[in-house]
């Protein structure tokens, strides 16, 4: 099932908790921000993520890579507590043909899991690469998203 598209308008929470899906672009609480992103895989396919970046400048990037099945906004509260309690920017993505990813009936998909392994999570820590590029980028995978790691082709 795919899953409306983010508002354009921007909103400001003061500590709003976030709970089931969002509608929104962009939130600020916290000290940190929640912003929808795009990135833009080496194929043409458009991943939707939602990256969290803590005020005053990240001490690392993390990306989170999920399980098969499991959108990203599972993963919110552990990128909430990175960015605001710790420090560390956080991207999580939802896989081609999935989510907020998905650009039509999920049936008529023709991603694979080596797609979302390799093709996807490429893209995803490119994107982090290139946002932060003078930090430590972290990447934590979550089933499916920890089995590919050794697949990425990053030099450093």
């Amino acid at each position: 099932m795919c899953y409306d598209k983010f508002i354009e308008d921007s909103v400001a929470f003061d500590n709003a908790p976030y709970y089931g899906r969002f509608n929104i672009d962009h939130i600020i609480f916290r000290g940190m921000n929640m912003k929808a992103v795009k990135i833009q895989t080496q194929d043409g396919k458009t991943l939707a993520g939602l990256l969290f970046e803590p005020d005053g400048g990240a001490k690392a990037a993390c990306l989170v890579s999920g399980a098969t099945g499991v959108p990203k906004e599972f993963y919110v509260k552990f990128a909430e507590w990175l960015a605001y309690e710790r420090g560390v920017a956080c991207l999580l993505y939802d896989y081609r043909g999935f989510g907020e990813s998905c650009n039509g009936p999920m049936k008529d998909q023709d991603a694979t899991m080596a797609d979302w392994g390799i093709k996807d999570q490429s893209a995803a820590l490119d994107f982090l690469i290139d946002r932060y590029p003078q930090t430590d980028i972290w990447t934590i995978g979550h089933s499916l998203g920890g089995l590919f790691m050794h697949a990425l082709d990053q030099s450093d």
